[in-house]
């Protein structure tokens, strides 16, 4: 600027360009990645990313890019990864390695088939078929496929390896393996296997010869066969049946039976030596007797063991009457013989009483004769008896006491007595008439009044003197409630009856329910419950019944968000009752407070901490500052204006500049979440 005296001034300018043409330095660029891939063919990928130094850089920012970042997933095979670093000035560097991702995982086989037991045809030989191993790639390569056998095919007798070998395109290689055994199951045949044989023994032979013309076998595969028997012809054979069995195995070890029976018939009966006569015996008092004989004795002609069965044994008890006792002598070959006697037994005792009755006390109670009944006693004898009594059960019997006689009498003329008595008891109580009813009375003001009635009067069934007793009397004064009147009539022996009836005397004088709270609203907080204060309702009656008042709550319970029906019941002993409610309605308190929108942390006693007022009411709350790009400047919960409160500083404790910065605010009430945002100003 040049200016002369007069204050003339002119002006010359140009500008002066200071250009940056040299490229970010790039550092520690990672050199080539080798990694295996996983199940799913790829594999995530991580390295230090390289840094960059400009040498501008009092003052101009490096901007660092890639096409991949760390942690990416990499499929199989070779990936370039590159970084670009580039200044203000736009000068630029790279840098760039490889991640080399490779696949050593095996083909996959599924369904490989279990190992094969077939049974071989009538050729020794089996086709086997099976499905074919499914076969897949974590890759999906195409696996090259070899196999030993094909399904279908024959196999001889015996065990068989059948091999899959499968490569995939990374010369990974899985194998499938199983056998297949072909087994000889049929039992070699047999050809002329004799029919079973019956012969007979002579007079005095227990045994005989047996003859007959062999079996022959034959084997489907021609193998060596080994056969055995438990018998050869010319064999001799006790009675009975024997079975002869012939076996052919072969060297599978299949086996052929080829059986026949030999049956030698025994048909002589054993033969009773000795045989018992006749028994004659008296019968005891049970109509029995014992009796005893000797076992008789029995011989057989094959001197086999023979099975000795009776109807009875000796020291049996027999019953009056003739009895027949068998005695069954059986051999070997079901041969019988039989030795028969009878056993009499004579009744020569007189009968017997089973049950005479005890004596009988029995009672009337609707005249001065009573019924009696009894169950009949029982007599037993060993034969037919017939009883008489003088009286029968349901006779009538006088007042006192009768003897009652059961005689019995057996075909032989023996007897046998049972005698009791039957006393008869007068039980009937005296019979009252005009017994009042109850009677229903209302208080006087001295809450008690006079009840009066006609006296019951009683008679007695037999024409005895009847006396009488009451717990009141006619004209006596009753309280309010109910009292039980009792008379008790009784007769000269001590039978009593009962004349009860009821004085119930009411209080109708009412009873009311004053000053019944009305509704509470009340608030709390995020907790939802609070302690609920009311003055109970007050209960006005005459005073002559007792009022008892039950609350389902009390004053200072603890009551929980929502509605609740407060219910106070009131009952008098006359059973009148009245009721007063009233509904608790608690509610979260709502969210209020007011955030400053000014603060300014210079240490002067104002506006140096953010107030938050009224927030200290909801405890269970977040704050959080950040700055215009969303940085975080500063986050408390719990924030209450003195011990948790922001102060202007960030998070390293340094006061943040002049400028505008934006709060949230979280606070849950009642699990639910509720929030609020906005802005402050900070001025230093």
């Amino acid at each position: 600027t040049a200016t002369d005296a007069a204050g003339n001034a002119a002006i010359c300018s140009f500008l002066v360009t200071v250009l940056d043409e040299t490229a970010p330095v790039l550092s520690s660029c990672p050199t080539t990645i080798n990694v295996i891939a996983n199940s799913n063919c790829e594999a995530t990928v991580n390295w230090t990313a390289p840094t960059a130094v400009d040498n501008c850089d009092s003052g101009s920012e490096v901007t660092l890019s890639q096409n991949r970042a760390s942690g990416s997933t990499f499929t199989l095979g070779v990936t370039e990864v590159r970084y670009v670093a580039t200044d203000a000035a736009g000068n630029s560097s790279i840098c760039t390695f490889e991640v080399i991702v490779s696949d050593d995982s095996a083909p996959i086989i599924s369904n490989c088939p279990a190992n094969i037991s077939l049974v071989g045809d009538a050729n020794c030989g089996a086709i086997a078929n099976w499905t074919q191993p499914i076969i897949s790639d974590n890759c999906d390569s195409t696996p090259t496929v070899t196999q030993s056998h094909t399904s279908g095919n024959r196999f001889p007798l015996g065990e068989t390896l059948v091999s899959y070998v499968i490569e995939d395109d990374f010369g990974n290689e899985s194998r499938c393996e199983f056998t297949v055994t072909v087994i000889d199951q049929i039992a070699p045949s047999v050809v002329n296997c004799p029919s079973n044989i019956n012969l007979s023994v002579g007079a005095n032979a227990c045994a005989v010869n047996a003859s007959w013309n062999l079996p022959s076998f034959s084997d489907n595969c021609n193998s060596a066969i080994l056969v055995k028997s438990t018998h050869s012809p010319g064999d001799e054979f006790t009675i009975g049946t024997t079975t002869v069995i012939y076996t052919a195995e072969d060297q599978s070890g299949n086996v052929t039976n080829c059986s026949f029976d030999v049956t030698v018939n025994d048909g002589v009966a054993p033969v009773f030596n000795s045989c018992p006569g006749n028994i004659n015996l008296t019968a005891n008092e049970s109509c029995q007797a014992i009796a005893v004989w000797n076992q008789p004795n029995v011989t057989d002609n094959c001197n086999s063991e023979v099975s000795l069965s009776a109807s009875h044994n000796s020291g049996d008890a027999f019953a009056v009457g003739l009895t027949s006792v068998v005695y069954t002598a059986t051999d070997a070959s079901g041969n019988k013989s039989e030795c028969t006697f009878d056993v009499i037994v004579r009744d020569l005792s007189a009968p017997l009483v089973e049950s005479c009755l005890a004596n009988i006390i029995a009672s009337t109670s609707d005249g001065c004769n009573g019924v009696v009944n009894w169950t009949a006693p029982e007599f037993e004898d060993c034969s037919e008896i017939t009883v008489r009594s003088n009286y029968q059960p349901g006779d009538i019997f006088p007042i006192g006491e009768t003897t009652v006689s059961y005689i019995a009498t057996d075909i032989n003329g023996m007897e046998a007595h049972c005698e009791f008595t039957v006393t008869v008891e007068d039980k009937a109580a005296p019979i009252i008439s005009s017994c009042p009813t109850d009677i229903v009375l209302l208080a006087s003001s001295s809450c008690e009044v006079v009840a009066e009635w006609d006296e019951p009067i009683a008679a007695d069934n037999c024409d005895q003197v009847v006396t009488v007793q009451s717990s009141m009397a006619s004209g006596d004064l009753f309280p309010i409630g109910v009292t039980e009147v009792v008379y008790e009539f009784t007769d000269e022996v001590g039978n009593s009856s009962f004349c009860i009836f009821n004085i119930t005397v009411n209080d109708e004088s009412a009873f009311s329910i004053l000053d019944c709270p009305e509704d509470i609203v009340i608030e709390t907080d995020e907790s939802g419950f609070t302690a609920v204060n009311w003055t109970p309702p007050v209960v006005q009656s005459s005073g002559c019944v007792t009022v008892t008042t039950t609350a389902n709550y009390q004053p200072g319970a603890i009551f929980e968000v929502g509605d609740t029906e407060v219910l106070y019941d009131i009952v008098d002993d006359n059973g009148r009752s009245l009721s007063c409610s009233f509904i608790i309605s608690v509610k979260i308190r709502a969210l209020a407070f007011v955030a400053s929108d000014l603060l300014s942390p210079n240490g002067d006693g104002i506006n140096d901490f953010w107030v938050l007022d009224g927030l200290e009411k909801f405890p269970n709350n977040e704050v959080i500052i950040v700055d215009q790009r969303g940085g975080l400047i500063y986050s408390g919960k719990g924030y209450d204006n003195r011990d948790v409160v922001w102060d202007g500083t960030n998070e390293k404790g340094t006061t943040v500049p002049t400028g505008t910065y934006f709060y949230f605010i979280r606070v849950r009430t009642d699990s639910e979440m509720q929030e609020q945002k906005g802005f402050i100003e900070i001025v230093n």
